[in-house]
């Protein structure tokens, strides 16, 4: 027994190793370390996590910037759109308010004083038309009617050839065109004077369809003006 505890004393007393020191703090460091490794780890998801989150914002703003910028362009495009109305609607106000009248595609306007036919041509010219050209039947009697109880000149004459008539056409280059459907009274044109070569619409006469005359292209009448499509 005795021999047995001295054993035991001399190993509980014997010096330990420096290798055996060194692995138990090799051990003990390595668990320490455990812990920042999943740290780090964590660290990396967050850090993926924050990448998508900005990706996905930086979609998002784009598609919100790209909505933004259509609907900017298509206000803009309304906007420039009643812009051109206002502005037509605003034209022909000041066309009806200085004596134009329209029907259908076409602005007239009818003269408050007398002319020959040529100075009544010269002053639609100026106004940036032409002597009313008749292309159917019911510009005709629109004519016929508007122009109430005055008889006016038409863009419709034979001053290049006798008995040939046209239509002046001062909107295309001064070209004149074939007359097409006409509207004379019985026994017109008739060049009765030797020199009646201008057209008149008489309202001397009830049927709108009969109104025409021949007169010389002298003669002081009323006229009326004529802008289409092309000359507006």
């Amino acid at each position: 027994m005795q021999t047995m505890d001295i054993d035991k004393d001399t190993y509980a007393n014997k010096p330990r190793k420096k290798d055996d020191i060194g692995v138990t703090f090799s051990a003990n460091f390595q668990w320490w370390k455990r812990p920042s490794g999943v740290a780090a780890v964590c660290l990396g998801l967050l850090y993926v996590l924050l990448l998508a989150g900005i990706i996905g914002l930086s979609v998002y703003y784009n598609r919100v910037i790209g909505h933004y910028y259509s609907a900017a362009r298509f206000q803009t495009s309304s906007l420039n759109n009643l812009t051109k109305e206002r502005d037509h609607l605003k034209e022909e106000l000041n066309k009806q308010s200085s004596g134009w009248q329209k029907f259908e595609s076409s602005w007239y306007y009818l003269s408050t004083e007398k002319k020959s036919w040529t100075e009544s041509r010269q002053d639609c010219l100026k106004r940036g038309a032409h002597l009313v050209i008749i292309n159917s039947k019911k510009e005709q009697e629109f004519i016929h009617e508007w122009s109430g109880c005055l008889d006016i000149y038409l863009g419709f004459h034979d001053t290049n050839t006798e008995g040939v008539w046209e239509w002046i056409n001062d909107g295309a280059l001064g070209q004149s065109s074939a007359p097409g459907t006409t509207y004379w009274r019985d026994g017109e044109p008739n060049d009765a004077d030797q020199g009646e070569d201008c057209a008149q619409l008489s309202n001397k006469v009830s049927d709108p369809l009969k109104s025409w005359n021949d007169v010389p292209c002298t003669t002081a009448l009323h006229w009326m003006c004529e802008k289409t499509p092309s000359t507006l």
